[in-house]
Order: structure tokens, then C-alpha cells, then sequence
């Protein structure tokens, strides 16, 4: 409810300017998201270059490395803050109910709020974690390949950006689609972690919207849900 009813300074806001609460928790959401990103991304980054050559004057190979690293874990950390805020994180409790009811179905148990409730809210297909993996190694590209200007610096990073897409997502997808052997499962596992950043645990209401979403996709939807 926090979510929708805003803290009390969010609730005397939006009183002084006759909106919603909510409407003032999504506008400090979307203030905040180009901050993080701006931190995470730039900013970061940039420090740590200047930290590392100030204190370790290590070779400029070296230096790429370690800029290069903190720039993907700041990354990921970015990814992680923005999915903890109060409208964003909603959607990643949806995203967790959604993956619980498909695993449902796939492991042919029947789709009621009980059985999906049992199953994990990680899944064998996960879109966010293929743009996060694309991000990564989208990275790693940008720091090692430099252009001078402006334009051609952007041209070449999306024309990285698409390689990147198209060579990860085979492997990515065969993956996916691999029988769980040992092998399978230690490679899948940063995978499955990196699951946990935009994937978090649904409530009981948003398990039983999913469950009738799921059900009106299979035709099913003259079935009346109730909470087990």
C-alpha cells in the first residue's frame, strides 16, 4: 500500500497540489531513475579512472580493466536501485507472480494461486537478464573500442550494441532451451542471479491477477479464481 498511498511528506504533496499520492511517488520514481543512471553509468566510472591513476598509476591496459569492471558492477547496481523504487519495484513483484504461474504450467501443475505460490520466481527465459547480459558485454566493448567525436563514438556503440545482440543471443537461447544437466546449471547460475535483480517476490493479489491473466491467454478465462 505504500506504494500507492506515498509516505506522509508524499501524501501532504500531493494535497498542496490536488494530485494523487501516487502521481508524486511516480514523478520522484522518474526524477530519480536518470540520477542513478547518470551516477552508475558516468559518474562512476570517471571517479574510479581518476581514483586508480591518481593512487596506482598502472599501465593504461591495466587501467581499461579496472574501469571496465566498476563500470559493469556500478551497472548492475544501477539496475538493482532502480528496480527497488517504490513504482518500479511493483512491476518487478508482476514479473515474479508471471514466473511463478509459467512455471506452474510448465511443469503441468494446475494454475491456481497454491500451486503457483509453490514455484520459484526464477524461469529458464528471462528477458531482462538477456539485455543485462547484452549491457555487460556492451561495456566491455565501449571501453576497449575508442573513437574521437561525438557522432561516430554513438554510431559505433549501437553498431556494438547490435553485434553484441546478435552473437549473445545464440548461446543465450540454446541455453535456454538445454536439458538442466550439471553443466547446464553451473553455467546458468550468474544467469539465475542476475534474475534476482529485476525479479522479486509477488503478493498473494498479484498472484491471482497473473493466474486469471494466464488463464484468459489459454481461453480459460470463464474459470472463477479463488485464494486456496
Amino acid at each position: 500500500h505504500r506504494a500507492v498511498r506515498g509516505t506522509r511528506v508524499e501524501r501532504v504533496l500531493a494535497r498542496s497540489f490536488s494530485v494523487h499520492p501516487q502521481s508524486i511517488v511516480t514523478l520522484l520514481s522518474g526524477i530519480l531513475i536518470p540520477i542513478i543512471a547518470f551516477a552508475c553509468l558516468f559518474a562512476a566510472p570517471e571517479g574510479a579512472e581518476m581514483f586508480f591513476q591518481d593512487y596506482f598509476s598502472p599501465a593504461r591496459t591495466q587501467l581499461n580493466w579496472m574501469v571496465c569492471a566498476v563500470r559493469i558492477i556500478a551497472a548492475l547496481l544501477g539496475v538493482g536501485l532502480i528496480c527497488r523504487l517504490r513504482v518500479v519495484n511493483r512491476l518487478c513483484m508482476y514479473k515474479g507472480a508471471i514466473n511463478k504461474v509459467t512455471n506452474c504450467y510448465e511443469c503441468r501443475d494446475e494454475i491456481s494461486i497454491r500451486n503457483a505460490a509453490q514455484y520459484p520466481i526464477i524461469t529458464r527465459r528471462s528477458e531482462p537478464v538477456f539485455l543485462m547480459g547484452v549491457l555487460i558485454f556492451s561495456l566491455i566493448g565501449f571501453t576497449f573500442i575508442r573513437t574521437d567525436g561525438i557522432l561516430l563514438t554513438a554510431l559505433v556503440r549501437i553498431l556494438i550494441v547490435l553485434a553484441v545482440a546478435a552473437v549473445f543471443n545464440e548461446p543465450y537461447s540454446a541455453l535456454e532451451s538445454a536439458d538442466m544437466t550439471l553443466p547446464v546449471r553451473i553455467t546458468r547460475a550468474p544467469m539465475d542471479l542476475l534474475q534476482h535483480i529485476t525479479v522479486l517476490e509477488p503478493t498473494e493479489q498479484m498472484l491471482e491477477v497473473a493466474v486469471c491473466a494466464f488463464r484468459a491467454a489459454l481461453g480459460e478465462n470463464d474459470k472463477e479464481v479463488k485464494p486456496d
